[in-house]
C-alpha cells in the first residue's frame, strides 16, 4: 500500500538516498483507529550542474554525493547555480479506521492532488501533495502470518502484511476499513549563502 504517488522530480533521488538523516515518525492508535506519520527534512548543496542533460550533483548533510536527473517538470532549471542550497521536506501519513459491520457504507475511493512550481525567473521550487481516501472490506484475516485481505471499491483484492498483530484484535471478516493516505513534497532552491 505504501507506494509513492509522485514521479521522479528534482531531488526525489536525493530524498531516497539520504532519508535517514532527519526522520521523525509518529504513531498513535486507539482500539479501532491508527495513525502513522513520517516527516523528513534535508538540505543539500549543489556541487555541479550539467544544463545540457539536466543533471545536478548534490552533496548531502554527511558529505555523500548524489547525481540527480532533473525532470522537465522542474521549471527554471537554468537558475540553479553551483553552491546553491536545496531544501527538501517530505511528509507522509496513513490513517485507518475499522468500521464495524453495523456501520457499513458503500466502498469508495477518491484521489486529490495539488502541484505548483516557481514563477519564471525565480529559483526552482516544487510543491506537490496527494491524498488517497479509500473504503475497503476485509475479505480474509490470517493471524498466523499475520495478513489481512482487503476488497476495494472496484472489486480488486490486496493482501497486506500486518506489522503489529494486536491491530487485528476485535477485527472480523466483513468489517470495513476507512483508509486515508497522504504525502507531500516541497523542494526549493536558495541562492548560495554569502561567505
Amino acid at each position: 500500500m505504501k507506494t509513492r504517488i509522485f514521479s521522479a522530480t528534482l531531488l526525489s533521488a536525493l530524498f531516497l538516498s539520504i532519508v535517514a538523516f532527519a526522520k521523525n515518525e509518529v504513531k498513535q492508535a486507539t482500539p479501532t483507529s491508527h495513525v502513522v506519520s513520517e516527516a523528513v527534512e534535508i538540505t543539500a548543496k549543489v556541487k555541479s550542474i550539467n544544463y545540457g542533460d539536466r543533471h545536478v550533483v548534490l552533496v548531502g548533510p554527511s558529505g555523500n554525493e548524489v547525481t540527480v536527473k532533473v525532470s522537465n517538470e522542474v521549471k527554471n532549471f537554468k537558475q540553479i547555480k553551483k553552491g546553491d542550497e536545496v531544501n527538501v521536506k517530505y511528509n507522509e501519513s496513513l490513517v485507518w479506521f475499522i468500521r464495524k459491520m453495523g456501520d457499513k457504507v458503500t466502498p469508495d475511493k477518491s484521489l486529490t492532488t495539488t502541484s505548483s512550481t516557481a514563477a519564471p525567473g525565480q529559483k526552482p521550487t516544487l510543491d506537490k501533495s496527494a491524498t488517497l481516501d479509500l473504503v475497503a472490506t476485509i475479505q480474509a484475516i490470517d493471524k498466523k502470518i499475520p495478513t489481512v485481505t482487503l476488497k476495494g471499491p472496484q472489486g480488486n483484492t490486496m493482501t497486506i502484511k500486518v506489522k503489529d498483530p494486536t491491530n487485528l484484535e476485535g477485527v472480523k471478516v466483513g468489517d470495513q476499513v476507512d483508509i486515508s493516505y497522504s504525502e507531500s513534497l516541497a523542494i526549493n532552491v536558495e541562492k548560495a549563502p554569502k561567505k
